[in-house]
């Protein structure tokens, strides 16, 4: 994904418009609209207060150099989902070792507030 898709994305996902987006990263709309239409490519210092501002940040995953073209390809897709969608598709997997009764989003929650509680990012933990 490209730094202009990447974030007309997490703008349109945090429900800014391009004004409003630029006021809260403290810029101009000019350099919203050039960053997402792909006429210019923003620093990465723009771009990181670009995504903050909108509750997104950039992060840089390592990937093993012997991972399969096709395995980084799906790694790629999972780590574009929403938070939600990565926490739909992980409580499929949980649902066995869920207590009575519990649905799998409680776990989630439960699990994420322990991850915040030892000071462990939502993104390090893999719910972010």
């Amino acid at each position: 994904m490209d730094a202009a898709a990447l974030l007309l994305d997490a703008r349109r996902r945090a429900g800014f418009s391009q004004r409003a987006l630029a006021a809260r990263a403290g810029t101009s709309r000019r350099v919203v609209e050039d960053a997402e239409s792909g006429r210019r490519s923003p620093r990465s210092d723009v771009l990181d207060a670009l995504l903050r501002a909108c509750d997104r940040e950039l992060c840089s995953v390592p990937l093993p150099a012997s991972l399969p073209e096709h395995a980084r390809e799906l790694l790629h897709r999972h780590l574009r989902l929403s938070l939600t969608r990565r926490v739909c598709r992980a409580a499929g997997g949980i649902e066995p070792f869920l207590p009575r009764g519990e649905q799998p989003w409680q776990q989630l929650c439960r699990l994420a507030t322990c991850a915040r509680e030892v000071g462990v990012p939502p993104r390090a933990a893999g719910l972010g």
